[in-house]
C-alpha cells in the first residue's frame, strides 16, 4: 500500500497519494537523465552507495562500495554486494588512503546490455597518489571482475555519458589530459575504443555533470571548478562526433549540478547550486536554473533562483542550511517532467542542528518552481530512523526507479548517521510525488564495515 505523500510546501495538501500498479511508465522519461543502473538486467534500478573513508582490512580510508539491488518491492538490502580492493577479482589491494569509491559511475560500458560500474581509486601503489578508474562488469548474477581503464588518466573527474552520440557509453576521466576522455565501448581488458583529450583546465575540478543540453543526441558536460577559496565560473563543453569541445559559454561559479528536462521541451536543463560571493568555502543556499537550447545553456535568459524563501518551498532560508549541497534529477510523479532532489544537510530539523533535510522541487510546463515542493527528514512521520544533530541527512541524493513502476524513487544519504557510520534511505515515488514509504539501511544491514560515512555519495 502506498504511503501518504510527505509535507507539501505552501499547497497544504495532505491527502493520500497512489503509486502506479507497476510496469513501465507510459510517459517518456525526461531527456538528460542518466540511464538506469541495472547490473543484473532484471528491469529494476540498482543503487550504489560509496564509503571511500571507511577502513577495510585494518587500512584506514581504504574504502568500499555497496550495491543494493532493486526489486518489485523497491531497493532490497537483502540483495546486495559489498565490494572493495580486498576482493580477489578487484585490482590492487586495500590500502590506507586509497579511497576506493571516491567517485562511481554506472553505465553499460561494454555494450552487452548489462550496466557496468566504474569506480575511482586514488592510489594504485603504496605512497603514490596515482589512482585510476576500475571497471566491474554486470551480469545476471550482478557485478563481477575488475580491471583498470587502460591509459586513461587517474579518474579525478570521473563522469559518464555518450559524448559523441554513437550510442556507446563513454567516460570523462580527467580535465586537461591528452587521454582524459575514453570513448566506448570498452573491452574486458579495460581498453576503450578510443582515447582522446579532455578539455584543458588550469584549476581544480569540484564536480562535473553530463546530459544532452543541446538536444542533438550527444551528451554535453558542465564543469564546476575552483582554486583554493576562489570559485571559478562553471564551463560548458559541447558533445560532438569527435568528443567534447570547449565553448565560450560561462556559467556562475557553483558547487554541483544536475541535468534533466524540467520543462519537457526536449533539452536537458541545468540546475546548479551557486557559491555565495563566489567563495568556494561558502556552502550553497539556493539553486539556479539554466534552461537548455540548441546552443546549450541559455545564459542570456536564465531561469529562476530558488531557495527556501521561494513561495511553495518548505522551510526558511538560513545561513548554514546548505540548500543545494546535493542535487539529482528524475521524474518522481511520472508526468514526463524532471523533478529535482535537493539535499540540505545543514538544515535544523525539529530543533536538531544539521540533522538535515531533502526537498523535492517539481518540474512543470513553466519549468522548475516552488509549486508543490515537498520536504522529508528523519522527523517526518513513517520515515525510518531518528533525527539527530549532525546526521547530515541530504548530504547525497540520487533518483532511481527501483521498483520499475514508472516513478523515480529518491535515495538520500546521511553519512554522519550513528556518529559517522552512515546510512541511506530510498523513498518511493508515486503519482503525487515522493512518499513516506521508505527503506533504510546502514553498513550493519549490508554486512559491510561499520566504520565511516556510508552513502557519502551515490554512483550516477
Amino acid at each position: 500500500m502506498a504511503a501518504a505523500p510527505v509535507a507539501w510546501g505552501a499547497m497544504g495538501d495532505s491527502g493520500a497519494g497512489t503509486a502506479a500498479d507497476g510496469g513501465d511508465s507510459t510517459v517518456a522519461k525526461p531527456v538528460g537523465i542518466a540511464p538506469k543502473a541495472d547490473f543484473n538486467k532484471d528491469g529494476h534500478a540498482d543503487l550504489v552507495s560509496t564509503a571511500p573513508k571507511s577502513e577495510v582490512s585494518g587500512e584506514s580510508n581504504a574504502g568500499y562500495v555497496a550495491v543494493t539491488y532493486g526489486s518489485a518491492d523497491g531497493t532490497d538490502p537483502e540483495q546486495r554486494q559489498v565490494i572493495s580492493q580486498q576482493d580477489e577479482d578487484v585490482p590492487g589491494i586495500a590500502q590506507a588512503n586509497a579511497r576506493f569509491g571516491a567517485e562511481a559511475v554506472a553505465r553499460d560500458l561494454d555494450g552487452d546490455g548489462y550496466t557496468d560500474l566504474a569506480v575511482r581509486v586514488e592510489k594504485k601503489n603504496h605512497d603514490e597518489y596515482d589512482g585510476g578508474a576500475i571497471l566491474m562488469w554486470g551480469s545476471d548474477k550482478g557485478l563481477h571482475g575488475g580491471v583498470y581503464v587502460n591509459d586513461g588518466g587517474n579518474g579525478d573527474d570521473l563522469t559518464g555519458g555518450d559524448f559523441n552520440g554513437d550510442g556507446k557509453a563513454d567516460l570523462f576521466l580527467e580535465s586537461g589530459q591528452q587521454e582524459g576522455l575514453a570513448l566506448g565501448p570498452f573491452s574486458r581488458e579495460g581498453v576503450p575504443a578510443k582515447l582522446g583529450p579532455a578539455p584543458e583546465a588550469n584549476d581544480f575540478t569540484a564536480d562535473t555533470v553530463a546530459g544532452d543540453m543541446t538536444g542533438d543526441g550527444k551528451d554535453d558536460l558542465v564543469r564546476f571548478s575552483r582554486y583554493e577559496n576562489n570559485a571559478h565560473p562553471a564551463q560548458f563543453y559541447q558533445g560532438t562526433e569527435e568528443g567534447l569541445r570547449a565553448t565560450d559559454t560561462r556559467l556562475p561559479a557553483g558547487r554541483t549540478g544536475a541535468l534533466g528536462d524540467v520543462d519537457k521541451d526536449g533539452y536537458a536543463d541545468l540546475v546548479m547550486s551557486p557559491h555565495p560571493q563566489n567563495a568556494a568555502s561558502q556552502p550553497p543556499n539556493s539553486v539556479r536554473v539554466f534552461y537548455g537550447s540548441s546552443s546549450g545553456p541559455n545564459v542570456e535568459e536564465p531561469g529562476p533562483v530558488i531557495d527556501q524563501d521561494t513561495e511553495g518551498v518548505p522551510g526558511k532560508k538560513e545561513q548554514g542550511d546548505e540548500f543545494g549541497e546535493a542535487l539529482d534529477a528524475g521524474d518522481v510523479n511520472g508526468d514526463g517532467y524532471a523533478d529535482i532532489a535537493v539535499g540540505s544537510p545543514g538544515e535544523t530539523a525539529q530543533g536538531r542542528k544539521a540533522a538535515g533535510t531533502m526537498v523535492l522541487l517539481r518540474g512543470g510546463e513553466g519549468g522548475l518552481s516552488g509549486d508543490g515542493a515537498q520536504v522529508v527528514d528523519q522527523a517526518t512521520p513513517e520515515v525510518p530512523g531518528k533525527h539527530e544533530a549532525k546526521d547530515r541527512f541530504g548530504d547525497s541524493t540520487r533518483m532511481l526507479d527501483a521498483d520499475n513502476d514508472g516513478h523515480a524513487d529518491v535515495a538520500v544519504g546521511a553519512p554522519n548517521e550513528n556518529a559517522g557510520v552512515g546510512a541511506a534511505w530510498v523513498l518511493r515515488g508515486g503519482d503525487e510525488g515522493v512518499t513516506t514509504e521508505a527503506r533504510s539501511f546502514g553498513p550493519k544491514n549490508l554486512g559491510a564495515p561499520e566504520l565511516r560515512n556510508l552513502a557519502q555519495a551515490f554512483a550516477r
